[in-house]
């Protein structure tokens, strides 16, 4: 096995400048790949937060819906939500009357 690129300890100090696992891997993908490989990502990461996945169910896109007057505000403000509706066929119960 060759000299590894980076060390464990450059990892983790890059790792440090990132809020999450995803901003990491989009603005520095060798450093993050590394880590990954290496088996040591999740402890490199364990001072990121944790993005909240918004689930887009028929409740959660009414309530979206009844935020925007048009349609096209919503589409326009808030697309996963209205691309979920849309996708759904609930957007004629999602939008206000």
């Amino acid at each position: 096995m060759g000299k590894l690129k980076y060390s464990d300890a450059d990892l983790h100090e890059d790792a440090l400048k990132y809020r999450s696992k995803g901003e990491w891997q989009n603005k520095n993908k060798k450093y993050y790949m590394s880590a990954y490989g290496r088996g040591i990502l999740d402890e490199c990461c364990k001072h990121m937060v944790e993005l909240e996945v918004e689930k887009w169910t028929l409740d959660v896109c009414k309530a979206k819906g009844k935020e925007y007057v048009t349609g096209a505000n919503w589409k326009a403000q808030c697309p996963n939500s209205y691309s979920k509706a849309s996708r759904k066929k609930w957007l004629i119960i999602c939008l206000p009357d």
